[in-house]
């Protein structure tokens, strides 16, 4: 069987994508323990999505500087007693995803012994480029959690992707909407405050063009 080596971690994988042998699937305690003890480092590009240690997708110079855009856009218009941490992460039943972007309510100094779980989140931002699909599926995982709003910001197709609604029966948002430049987005806050975020600024490389 041909091998190849991983570009994130230097390893050498297997091309076969799921081995024949039976796999395990991690509690979110196993998975937490793990990382207590060592066996998974800080620094590891993994996280735990639906049960499934898998490996983060690779960060480009335009996915890191939309990142830094949006947490600037983000921070201008939240109210005070909500933050926004970055590619931290989020604790739900059986993932602990690490999104591009959270609005999270407190401060840093409340999450210094547990992470933050969905009904502390306002808001979570993906930014893809080559991960759209990847993104698109991980809509069934925050909307099962019950986070209120999920945003993936479309650099593919420049547009923002906003889900609402969740709705864990369905295992999915019941919300859909695309927003391209010359859109405004709205920040809903739990409060029913809303804050508007132009999609032009959310999308530096569109606006651009």
């Amino acid at each position: 069987m041909s091998t190849a080596t991983n570009p994130i971690t230097g390893r050498s994988r297997q091309s076969t994508i799921v081995p024949p042998w039976p796999l395990h699937r991690f509690t979110v305690a196993e998975y937490q323990r793990f990382i207590e003890i060592g066996a998974f480092g800080e620094d590891d590009p993994i996280e735990l999505l639906e049960g499934w240690v898998v490996e983060k997708m690779p960060k480009t110079p335009l996915h890191d500087g939309t990142i830094d855009v949006v947490q600037a856009l983000l921070e201008a218009v939240i109210p005070a007693g909500w933050y926004v941490r970055i590619q931290n992460s989020l604790v739900t039943a059986d993932s602990i995803p690490e999104p591009d972007l959270a609005v999270v309510r407190g401060s840093g100094r409340d999450y210094l012994r547990r992470h933050p779980t969905a009904s502390e989140v306002a808001l979570v931002v993906e930014v893809a480029d080559s991960s759209v699909a990847r993104d698109r599926e991980k809509r069934r995982l925050y909307a099962r959690a019950g986070v209120p709003i999920y945003w993936i910001v479309n650099l593919e197709e420049a547009c923002l992707e906003i889900h609402s609604e969740p709705s864990g029966e369905l295992n999915d948002y019941r919300q859909a909407d695309s927003l391209f430049v010359g859109s405004a987005a709205q920040v809903a806050m739990p409060d029913g405050n809303k804050y508007q975020v132009s999609v032009a600024e959310l999308l530096p490389g569109a606006a651009r063009d």
